[in-house]
């Protein structure tokens, strides 16, 4: 399989996978929204961020660092190196689990009075941080298997653990009497569920037992030094979100921290595109990189430069447009002042979908101190902005906040990876974009002030008409290339060029 055909099918059941994934996790998030109160909704979501932020530290990055070099050992069949990077990798986040653990629980009481101020704060603290536990073999299992180029299957394991938490919810919510608790064993109950399951297709995948561990101190220290350069790369626009929602905690109230955790993830949607590309080009990039084939690097970052902003930009200006619509519709009307906040996040949206793959791909060439950089300029940018905004303006002014971090890492990014890779930049592109997106709110705004029609086939001809217009001034503009579409996909339906297998299960191979 060629590579261009193994990232345009890899990119395409990621994609797809991720559609329903957010589907079903909005599913929960609205199920959640309309069966709990606000404060409710902040108090769970509040711990279940703080303790999700030591979740990421306790990491350090080691994620990104075993699927680069599970990939790069699977080129050169270094299988006994691929088990003692495995191996090496779970004892040290199993270290640092029980650690921070430790903290926590120790902490839970004192966090529960003074920080949460709420007294169920305390057994929702003590219980995340077994859900955590046991999300680090999950996450490790499916780690292994996009190292090992498992993609379709990797995939999925988003969709069945957002839909094992959708059962739960159903199972949970008639028989708790306290309500904040439901998704609290909803999201622990699916996590088992789950880990179990990937960690049995993982140890199929790539035969663990077959082989022996060598060098762990050096293959170690690799993954050690990566990781501790990625540790922020890893959850890179999270980080900034998640310092928003604790500074929510600290300055606001906990009903407002409720309307941000419904809004924010709204927002997060539009990432969606970045991560799936992301997602598959990461190992990839790595394992062309290693061959130093840089000319193939360099060509498919400048046609996602190119593609991201086209699809993107409709799907998020129409929900800019209609946000109060969507809030009241899927969450209800208690949480419709997140409505301005909203709008905020998504011009961010935009500017973080090509930060995160400008990020993933100057990790994956083996730059992560880059992004280590440009993503802690962005978060302490976001800190010191927080820490004016927020006091005075509310969750609006996280949303601001939040969203000139992502122009910043976006702008910051972009610069760096030309820097490494020979690339021409798409400004003239982006230009055009800029103003076949403006026009396309502008005629959903016309239309949508002469409608008197229900609200949802307002949407749907509004959205339509305008979406028609914008391709039809890209393809005047020049920025659809059909010529240039047509060549790439008869590459992706070409077989130049053949890929090892991921594994030989001879023994000693």
């Amino acid at each position: 399989m060629t590579y261009t055909k193994k990232i345009a099918h890899g990119i395409a059941m990621v994609f797809f996978m991720k559609v329903l994934s957010i589907i079903i996790s909005y599913l929960s998030r609205m199920l959640l929204a309309r069966n709990l109160t606000p404060q409710e909704y902040g108090l769970f979501f509040a711990v279940f961020t703080f303790v999700a932020l030591g979740n990421k530290l306790r990491g350090i990055g080691l994620g990104q660092a075993l699927v680069k070099y599970i990939a790069e050992f699977n080129v050169r069949h270094q299988y006994n190196e691929i088990k003692t990077a495995i191996a090496s990798v779970i004892l040290m986040k199993i270290i640092g689990s029980v650690i921070l653990g430790g903290i926590f629980f120790l902490m839970a009481e004192f966090l529960a009075r003074h920080y949460f101020k709420h007294p169920d704060a305390e057994f929702l603290l003590k219980m995340l941080i077994l859900l955590f536990f046991i999300k680090m073999l999950f996450v490790t299992a499916v780690q292994v298997l996009r190292g090992m180029q498992k993609v379709n299957t990797a995939a999925c394991s988003e969709f069945i653990i957002n839909t094992l938490v959708l059962l739960m919810l159903f199972v949970f919510f008639p028989v708790c009497q306290n309500k904040v608790n439901v998704p609290l064993f909803a999201y622990i109950s699916a996590s088992l569920i789950a880990s179990l399951l990937f960690q049995i297709i993982a140890c199929k995948t790539f035969p663990f037992f077959r082989y022996e561990i060598r060098d762990f101190v050096f293959i170690s220290k690799k993954l050690l030094l990566f990781g501790l350069l990625v540790l922020v790369t890893g959850f890179g626009g999270q980080i900034i979100s998640y310092f928003d929602t604790l500074m929510l905690i600290h300055f606001r109230s906990l009903e407002e921290v409720g309307v941000y955790n419904v809004i924010l993830p709204s927002a997060l949607v539009f990432l969606f595109l970045s991560r799936s590309i992301s997602y598959v080009v990461f190992p990839v990039i790595s394992e062309l990189w290693a061959k130093s084939d840089r000319k193939r690097v360099s060509e498919g970052l400048r046609l996602v430069h190119k593609y991201a902003f086209l699809f993107i930009i409709p799907p998020l200006c129409t929900v800019f447009v209609f946000s109060r619509m969507f809030i009241i519709i899927f969450f209800g009307s208690q949480y419709v002042t997140g409505s301005a906040a909203l709008q905020i996040l998504l011009v961010g949206m935009l500017f973080f979908s090509i930060a995160g793959i400008n990020n993933n791909i100057i990790s994956g060439i083996g730059h992560p101190q880059t992004v280590t950089g440009i993503v802690l300029f962005s978060a302490l940018f976001n800190i010191t902005a927080n820490i004016i905004l927020i006091p005075h303006f509310g969750i609006q002014g996280a949303a601001a906040a939040t969203s000139l971090s992502y122009l910043i890492n976006m702008v910051l990014s972009t610069y760096h990876v030309g820097k490494y890779i020979k690339l021409s930049y798409p400004v003239t592109i982006w230009l055009k974009l800029a103003f076949s997106g403006s026009i396309f709110m502008l005629i959903i705004y016309y239309l949508k002030g002469l409608s008197t029609l229900n609200p949802w086939v307002e949407l749907m001809l509004t959205t339509t008409t305008a979406s028609l217009v914008y391709l039809l001034l890209n393809y005047l503009l020049g920025t659809i290339d059909f010529k240039e579409m047509k060549k790439y996909l008869l590459l992706a339906t070409r077989e130049l060029e053949t890929v090892q297998p991921h594994v030989n299960v001879k023994k000693g191979a």
